[in-house]
Order: structure tokens, then sequence, then C-alpha cells
């Protein structure tokens, strides 16, 4: 008789047993309509599980954001301007989804960066959101299931995404910042390294364009202190740790929206 490589309590015992990525981002200067959304965003992800394969989108967790769903105008970015929008802030949930889906070495199968700069994360490393599009999607392209967490507390809302990582595999992000005609630009690039430290690939992620604006301090709320930029990439590639380590920076917050409507 052949014994299975793999028994199910083993699976059980596999099955979320990692914190394969975790984010948090400052609330600091939010109003309470914004905090509001935010903490609608992060409940409706909170518990979610995606199969392998499976592909997630936010504007399908979230659904429509409007007053009879509970939710409130808060700061946005539409055509340009800094508005009030029914759902003002949800990007950023959006955004800190997505930095964990980077480091949790996810597919990313439809994402579009914010028509201005945000101030909690990076340039290069946030996720704009509007109904019915742009939409924030990707695909969980590891061997087992993944589920998010995502809630609010002690001022900064927190996104984590467990699974297995039997191999050790860590990923690193870094940004590349650029000039543009009318405002700036920042290149990202996913450097996965194996258990013990070995780089396996290198490769851009995306390439993400901004425009300058003068802030409109009525409908942004005003940071209280300044982000930590992710490092640059140099000739020697960066150090990892053996898993994905869980994120403890807290960067400052700012109104975050999508080019045409809330978010």
């Amino acid at each position: 008789m052949t014994q299975p490589e793999v028994t199910t309590e083993k699976l059980n015992s596999m099955l979320f047993a990692t914190l394969l990525s975790q984010k948090s981002t400052s609330l600091s200067g939010s109003s309470a309509a914004r905090i509001n959304n935010i903490t609608k965003a992060a409940a409706s992800l909170n518990g979610v599980i995606l199969n392998p394969g499976e592909e997630f989108s936010y504007n399908q967790a979230l659904g429509q954001r409007t007053k009879a769903a509970g939710y409130q105008s808060a700061g946005a970015y539409s055509g340009g301007q800094v508005v009030q929008e029914v759902g003002g802030g949800i990007c950023q949930v959006s955004s800190t989804l997505y930095y964990c889906t980077l480091i949790a070495n996810m597919t990313i199968t439809s994402r579009t960066n914010h028509y201005f700069g945000v101030n909690y994360l990076p340039a290069g490393l946030d996720a704009t959101v509007s109904w019915p599009s742009p939409d924030f999607k990707f695909k969980n392209s590891s061997a087992y299931p993944i589920k998010l967490a995502a809630g609010v507390a002690n001022g900064s809302v927190t996104v984590q995404i467990y699974g297995s990582n039997p191999d050790g595999i860590s990923v690193k992000m870094t940004t590349e910042s650029f000039k543009t005609s009318d405002g700036f630009g920042a290149t990202s690039y996913r450097w996965v390294y194996d258990a013990s430290g070995n780089l396996i690939s290198k490769t851009k992620e995306a390439s993400s364009t901004y425009h300058d604006h003068t802030t409109n301090s009525a409908a942004t709320p005003k940071p209280t202190q300044k982000p930590t930029a992710d490092p640059k990439p140099s000739p020697a590639p960066p150090t990892p740790t053996a898993t994905p380590a869980p994120a403890t920076e807290t960067p400052a917050a700012s109104t975050d929206a999508p080019v045409s409507t809330a978010a």
C-alpha cells in the first residue's frame, strides 16, 4: 500500500496557515464620512476566500457605492478636480489590497493608477477604482486557497492575505521615479526570491503616471506624517526575508479617487 504524500489532516493544517502579506495605511486627517466608506469597503473584503485560479473583482465584492448601501459623500478626484462623491475614500482599501497582492505574489489582471498621486502609498503602488470601471482584479495564482482579512482599527485600515507558502517564496517591491511633462511617474518592479534568499526573477510590474495638482484642503485631509518610500533598486538586489514579513509602516492618509468618479 502506498501512503498519500498529502493527507487531509496535513492539508487542513496548511490552509491559511501563513500570513502571506500585510499592509496598514493611515486614516489620519480623514473625515468621518471617509472613514465610514473605508470601513464598509474593508468589511466587504474580510473573509473572502479564493481557490487556486479564481479571480477577485473589487467592484463585485463591494457592489455599487450608493447612499442606500450606506456609503457617504467624501473627498474624491473627478475629472481632474477634488470633489465630494458618494463612496469617496474606498480607493485607499483597493490600493492597500493591491500592495498586499503584489507581496503575496498574486497575478494582477486589472489595475489602474490614480489621476493624481496619493500620500498613503508610494507612487506606482496604488490602485484606483470606480463604478462600473475601472476595477481592480487579481487572480489567486498560488497552488492553495487564500483568504482576505481587512478592517479598520487604531486609525488605520489593514489588509492581510493568508494562505500556504511551503516553498518559502518571498517578494520585494521597488519603484523608480521619473518626470513627465505635466507631472511625474513611477515604474514598479517585483523581485521574487526562494527560501534561501536567491533571486528567482525580477519583472517590471507597471509604469504609472500622475498629474501635478494643487490640493483642495477643504476636500482632501492633510497628512500628519510623511510616507515612507519603498527602496529604489540598485545594482545589487534587495535583501529578502525568508517569508513575506508583515508590513509595519503606516504612511499618512490622503483623499484618493479615480479620474471620473468617487473612490
